[in-house]
């Protein structure tokens, strides 16, 4: 690894076999760089190119590819003649100066004959050696293009102030057998300002932060190259890719920092850790102190200041802090950002600012631990070790050692901020995966959690998508270890019973049930005793009675929530078990926690469906509905989802004669389409948890039965005929055949909601 790392700053000294096996994220851009030359060599079109990009991002290393691929390329060869010039090209201020740095370039690539014709413009005047020395470039092209690779343009551009790029441009446009590709970590003056020579002359190619993937599949390649099998396997597992997530946060999105630091991810003691990473900030140091000497000093001190700060500072704040207006900071912010020192957050009106690297705090914090803790280093334990981790490795080290200080340091820092980024960046990426029904990668990001945190709901979060995945076994055994971590047992046992469910052990399924309802029984007591305990208490402003009663109510809310969906699922299973007389009871007593009135009147139709006593159920149905009124329609709606679900819940499902009941009912209502959207409803909600997919199509089948020649059920089987087809399926075009307006009914549905047009997929 480390020799890998070794050319972090100087990719232009690895072979090309190297350069091509590292090459990430950039082979469509350095493919086309290559056909970009091909074509100016070949044809009358020149190309000029700029990548930018802040300094560690890989510019050096595309040049260099790019290089490599023009000399493997025998007939391109021929064609062209290539000036690659130095990283650092110090000292060239005039644009004789750069016609003598091409000429070495020229030197240092082949062999060329005239060249030896260059030391002789030495005893010319400065004048009339430009001149021979413009007139020789020409002459020793002898028609071929010449591919010039220039490095830090706006460092060269800056030497050679306006009269030499003038001169540049004039000369190119003069002469037109340049094909440029430059690099510069920013965007300048001389390319951006509308009255500088080269303004609109390039085709400005950004280079993008590497994302986790990106710098996963970087690190892989560098261990296959230095042949260490173990950081292989290590970045296939959640710890593995958890530590790669950590070292984002600290380096940005640059591959060389993700190369420096890619010596750490397998270190599992502290007595690993510690020399090294204390090696790599001393070595680090230089690079960045260089870094901020090409700022001028206000910036510098922004820079600085920002370094002190942990997270984001609205621009008011830092310019009060300097005594300074609002618009010259917000002016050295810009221009800091533009080099891409600083990021900027949007919130409302203002501007809020934090360093791209935390790694820039590295230079100041190491000059200012004298010994002492250093910052950055506490926040890299903190990110790569969980808080018990750090206890524990704390523990076997000398209270006096350095490595002791900062495992104390970094339990402080855990204390006093204990919101981990990579945490929190997990639990956004779980939640887009999740919404975006892809639990695949929803299992993934669940393991990296357990492997970041390891707290119980995490195990939770990763036996939900072993359920979806079908894979309940082990859905059951993350539920499990979920309650040894301190998961809300609610939600562990309601989860693991679902798994038992899938799988036909009712009998465990009811166990977990009783367990489950014991503690949210307890839940419940404890909820309302707090908000009674919120509304008595003297010491409570009347304001915050008023906050915590509204937060009490909707925790009580959903609570209550969940205990009658534990309520309905122990029916179900007792129902399942043929334990029809207990099943009435459970199912009753979960309607006691539905806030609609007609819902609680509606119950004996739920618990007669839920027994299969079909016409019992339709008598008592219409009953209910022979009274409706118009303003009672948000609980009728709530009231016939449930009857629906329990129609396709019961013990077997209802003939056609029974829906064809149900759906003269409704008719006689007035509400037949009612029925109809809490059938589609109900539907595709059970669809995507269903595993056996011929009951829900013989499900389908009864409904068209019963509807017959009955048009109002017609769109709605249709689009519920049509998801079902593709979840079975997988084949999209099962939706396609849908018109765009049932697609658009279809998008309004939960787990459907990117499937309204074709375009959204």
């Amino acid at each position: 690894m480390m020799a890998a790392a070794r050319s972090a700053f100087t990719p232009s000294l690895m072979p090309p076999a190297e350069l091509e096996a590292l090459l990430v994220q950039r082979g469509a851009l350095a493919d086309r760089l290559l056909d970009l030359a091909r074509e100016s060599a070949t044809t009358g079109s020149k190309h000029y190119s700029l990548l930018v990009g802040p300094r560690g991002i890989g510019k050096t290393h595309l040049l260099a590819l790019l290089y490599h691929r023009i000399c493997a390329d025998a007939q391109l060869r021929q064609q062209v003649r290539i000036a690659w010039l130095r990283e650092e090209e110090w000292g060239v201020s005039s644009f004789l100066g750069l016609l003598m740095r091409i000429f070495r370039a020229l030197r240092d690539s082949e062999d060329i004959p005239g060249l030896d014709q260059v030391e002789a413009l030495r005893d010319l005047s400065p004048e009339t050696a430009e001149h021979r020395a413009g007139t020789l470039l020409r002459e020793l092209m002898e028609g071929r293009t010449l591919v010039l690779l220039m490095e830090n343009l706006d460092d060269l551009f800056l030497g050679l102030k306006t009269p030499g790029q003038q001169k540049l441009r004039a000369y190119i446009q003069e002469n037109p057998f340049f094909a440029i590709t430059a690099t510069s970590p920013t965007l300048f003056n001389g390319v951006t300002l509308r009255n500088s020579p080269f303004f609109g002359f390039f085709r400005i190619e950004p280079l993008l932060d590497f994302s986790l993937e990106d710098a996963i599949e970087l690190l892989r390649r560098v261990a296959d190259m230095e042949g260490d099998q173990e950081l292989v396997d290590f970045l296939g597992s959640p710890a593995g890719r958890a530590r790669v997530r950590a070292v984002q946060y600290l380096a940005g999105g640059n591959p060389r920092v993700y190369i420096i630091l890619s010596q750490f991810l397998t270190r599992t003691s502290l007595d690993e850790l510690v020399g090294p990473f204390m090696k790599m900030m001393d070595d680090l140091t230089p690079y960045y102190s260089s870094r901020m000497l090409l700022l001028s000093r206000q910036q510098q001190e922004v820079v600085e200041y920002l370094c002190d700060r942990q997270g984001a500072v609205p621009v008011k704040e830092i310019a009060r802090h300097f005594f300074a207006s609002h618009q010259t900071i917000s002016s050295q912010l810009k221009d800091l950002r533009e080099k891409r020192y600083v990021r900027a957050h949007g919130v409302g009106r203002e501007e809020w600012y934090e360093l791209c690297e935390p790694l820039m705090r590295l230079c100041i914090d190491v000059k200012r631990s004298r010994g002492g803790p250093i910052r950055l280093f506490v926040e890299f334990l903190r990110l790569w070790y969980s808080r018990d981790e750090i206890a524990r490795l704390g523990l076997d080290l000398p209270e006096t050692s350095l490595a002791r200080m900062h495992t104390d340091q970094a339990l402080q820092l855990i204390e006093q901020r204990p919101s981990n980024p990579v945490v929190d960046e997990c639990l956004a990426r779980f939640k887009e995966t999740w919404d975006g029904r892809d639990y695949t990668q929803s299992l993934d990001v669940a393991a990296e959690l357990i492997a970041v945190s390891g707290a119980g709901n995490d195990w939770i979060r990763k036996g939900q998508c072993l359920i979806e995945l079908g894979r309940y076994p082990e859905a059951i055994a993350a539920c499990e270890e979920g309650l040894t971590h301190g998961a809300n047992p609610v939600g562990a046992l309601a989860h693991k019973a679902l798994a038992l469910r899938k799988l036909g052990r009712f009998e465990e399924q009811m166990s977990a049930l009783d367990t489950a309802l014991e503690s949210s029984q307890d839940a419940l007591r404890r909820l309302d005793l707090e908000t009674k305990a919120d509304r008595t208490s003297e010491r409570v402003p009347r304001d915050m009675v008023e906050k915590l009663a509204r937060v009490r109510s909707n925790c009580l809310k959903s609570a209550r929530e969940m205990h009658m969906n534990l309520l309905l699922e122990r029916g179900f299973a007792l129902l399942a078990l043929g334990e029809a007389g207990e099943a009435t009871l459970s199912l009753g007593e979960a309607f006691r926690y539905v806030d609609h009135g007609l819902v609680r009147r509606g119950s004996p139709v739920i618990v007669c469906l839920a027994r299969g006593r079909w016409e019992q159920a339709m008598s008592r149905l219409q009953r209910i509905l022979s009274n409706y009124r118009p303003e009672e329609e948000d609980e009728v709606a709530v009231f016939s989802l449930l009857v629906v679900t329990s129609l396709y819940r019961a013990p077997y499902l209802p003939v056609a004669d029974t829906l064809r009941s149900l759906i003269q009912i409704y008719r006689d209502s007035g509400i037949v389409t009612l029925l109809a959207a809490m059938f589609l409803v109900s539907t595709l909600s059970t669809v995507q948890s269903v595993t056996d997919m011929n009951t829900m199509h013989s499900w389908l089948d009864r409904w068209t039965q019963a509807a017959g020649d009955d048009r109002s059920l017609d769109i709605v089987l249709r689009v519920a005929r049509a998801a079902v087809r593709y979840l079975d399926s997988g084949d999209f075009r099962e939706l396609l055949r849908l018109s765009t307006e049932e697609r658009g009914i279809l998008a309004e549905l939960p787990g459907f909601e990117r499937f309204q047009t074709s375009d959204d997929v």
